[in-house]
């Protein structure tokens, strides 16, 4: 599967045959892949932690939202306050007299 054998006669797989040592290009190939991949890594952490703020200020945004439409009205038709006259005389039977 990619790997180089040796010549040798010795049947013992070469990581532990006691002479094993990685060429110069198989260290630098493998250095290679652990950079490529430690870059990947690095690079899928930081699109999860940019996802994650978008999120979270789209979260607080539709926070806002329905804190401000709970604070004004829907549409023009609803009244939040009302003038109402007040009567000059309470109704009979109340037994209070009159209201200036």
């Amino acid at each position: 599967m990619g790997s180089c054998q040796s010549d040798s006669p010795d049947i013992r797989p070469r990581a532990q045959s006691e002479e094993f040592a990685p060429s110069s290009k198989q260290v630098y190939r493998a250095a290679k892949r652990i950079k490529i991949r430690t870059k990947i890594r690095y690079y899928l952490e930081e699109q999860d932690i940019e996802e994650y703020n978008r999120t979270v200020a789209l979260m607080s945004e539709n926070e806002y939202r329905k804190k401000q439409q709970l604070m004004t009205p829907v549409s023009s038709d609803i009244i939040l306050c009302q003038e109402v006259s007040l009567p000059t005389r309470l109704r009979c039977g109340s037994g209070l007299s009159e209201v200036n």
